[in-house]
């Protein structure tokens, strides 16, 4: 697992756009909201004719019982249109409209008589012609002759015949109910109007009540399915699959804990990758510790026994078993220091103390030193450089110094037989970097193997089966120190070599800025 992987999950809703799942929670809220009041009141207004509409004659019905309360000439003009369409009605001898009509006037509380030529043709049930004729002549004290309109305390009383030049036509119609002081039928008016004043306001109710439901519902579901994504990812992650990713992209507060979500997963997956590679390493170093502590071991418990028992029966050989011993003596101390350093490491223990150090310099003293050390071992130390002598880098002396004693011993065991050996340090300046290269001509490494040298514990498998003390002298653990350290000065290591013609380590260290060297000086 990389950090790449990492940053790329925590870059992946950056480039949704913007979409109505994208809406933070407060907005969703308010706008449901508004929803629930906006929704209701539109049905409302689209329904509104329909609540408050009826058929033709209840339409005029209303608009007649409105003007009755005006007790002026609407309410007459009201009167005088119904009357009108009786008579229309009678004329055309149309009975089935004539009736609706007189209908209407009936269910106001009026009496109504129809004739044709002095013949009745319609009067109201219970009642005939002359009496509610005469009932109209005794309520307005008129005469028997004549068109007239009466509306006053004791009631209204209309009086009306047609005009044509065919059959005369009488329409008399009286409503006693009808007066001064308003509608008898106020009362059941007012019954009328707040029963349909409870059903609108009940259809109110239940046109919001569902509004409600339905935006309440929508919402909720828009905020209640993220998190059972949400839930899901955690019960996964919960029972251990790391692997389990939350697919919601979205940008408001579910989507930013979605993405926060996948981003601690990746966290999680890298740092158990991690603590898995690590017990790996102590694994390995604790099965190569004791493989490669066995080896002299062995060796020191023989050449005691054979002291113990005599075999070295001669002043030379117990020289030669005791010169034995104390080199595998040697070995064990030089391997418990390795182990000892690359423990620290891994555990961070070891804290640098680094220098700016003029490493053109540091270099040649180094290179200086290694000359004398190797010349008892047929070995030839050249040290070039292609630096400014006052570049610096930052450096532990004595921590760097052992990464140059490591690699230089890593060339010695594994030089080439029956040869010179030779070391060659170049130094070459970069804009940023400063490149070391510590090149040998010992026997190399196979491509194949080039890239594990750096692993802790391992050796190549021609240094394994050589049969000089090269590889039962090395722990395996140099090379990973060297690694380590150059990781902590901010540098980084690599190795190229062809088979057979020798090994180049490259050390990549960064150059301390003029800018800081400059800034330094000033104080």
């Amino acid at each position: 697992m990389s950090r790449k992987r990492t940053k790329a999950a925590g870059k992946k809703v950056k480039h949704i756009r913007r979409r109505p799942k994208d809406l933070p929670i407060v907005a969703r809220l308010f706008i449901s909201n508004v929803c629930m009041i906006l929704i209701p009141t539109a049905i409302l207004i689209a329904v509104s004719p329909l609540l408050f509409s009826n058929s033709s004659s209840d339409a005029y019905l209303s608009a007649l019982s409105a003007a009755s309360n005006t007790y002026g000439s609407y309410s007459q003009m009201q009167w005088d249109y119904i009357t009108n369409e009786i008579l229309e009605q009678a004329a055309e001898q149309d009975m089935e409209h004539l009736e609706n009509y007189a209908a209407d006037a009936e269910a106001l509380g009026a009496v109504v008589s129809v004739s044709e030529n002095r013949h009745t043709i319609y009067t109201t049930a219970g009642t005939t012609d002359r009496e509610v004729y005469r009932q109209a002549a005794d309520l307005a004290g008129k005469p028997d002759e004549g068109n007239w309109f009466y509306f006053g305390e004791n009631g209204l009383a209309i009086v009306r015949q047609s005009e044509n030049s065919g059959p005369v036509y009488h329409v008399v119609i009286v409503n006693e109910a009808f007066n001064l002081r308003g509608p008898a039928s106020e009362e059941t008016t007012g019954y009328e109007m707040t029963v349909r004043a409870i059903v609108v306001i009940a259809i109110i109710a239940a046109v919001f009540m569902v509004a409600m439901l339905i935006v309440t519902a929508v919402t909720a579901a828009t905020i209640r399915n993220p998190i059972k994504k949400l839930k899901k990812g955690v019960e996964e992650v919960g029972a251990g699959n790391l692997y389990y990713t939350i697919d919601y992209n979205s940008t408001n507060e579910l989507g930013q804990t979605a993405e926060a979500f996948n981003l601690m997963r990746m966290q999680l997956i890298e740092a158990t990758e991690l603590q898995s590679e690590r017990e790996k390493a102590q694994k390995e170093m604790i099965a190569g510790a004791a493989h490669d502590l066995r080896t002299p071991l062995t060796s020191i418990k023989g050449y005691v026994e054979g002291l113990r028992d005599n075999i070295a029966d001669t002043p030379e050989k117990r020289a030669q078993y005791l010169k034995i011993i104390y080199n595998s003596t040697l070995d064990m101390e030089k391997l418990l220091d390795d182990l000892l350093t690359y423990s620290k490491l891994n555990l961070s223990t070891i804290v640098l103390t680094p220098k700016k150090i003029k490493i053109c310099e540091y270099m040649a003293d180094c290179t200086d030193e290694l000359k004398e050390q190797l010349a008892a071992k047929d070995f030839r130390v050249r040290f070039f450089s292609y630096c400014k002598d006052d570049v610096c880098v930052m450096l532990d002396p004595d921590n760097f110094a052992r990464v140059i004693r490591n690699i230089v011993s890593n060339s010695v065991k594994y030089r080439s037989e029956n040869t010179h050996g030779e070391l060659e340090f170049r130094l070459t300046q970069y804009t940023r970097t400063v490149l070391l290269e510590i090149a040998d001509n010992g026997i190399g490494v196979d491509k194949e193997e080039l890239s594990r040298i750096f692993d802790s514990f391992y050796r190549a498998d021609k240094a394994r089966t050589r049969s000089d003390s090269a590889s039962k002298n090395s722990s395996g653990l140099g090379l990973a120190i060297c690694k380590q350290i150059v990781t902590l000065h901010g540098g980084s290591v690599w190795a190229t070599s062809e088979k057979g013609q020798g090994l180049t380590i490259h050390i990549s260290l960064p150059i301390e800025k003029e800018e800081d060297n400059e800034h330094d000086s000033d104080h």
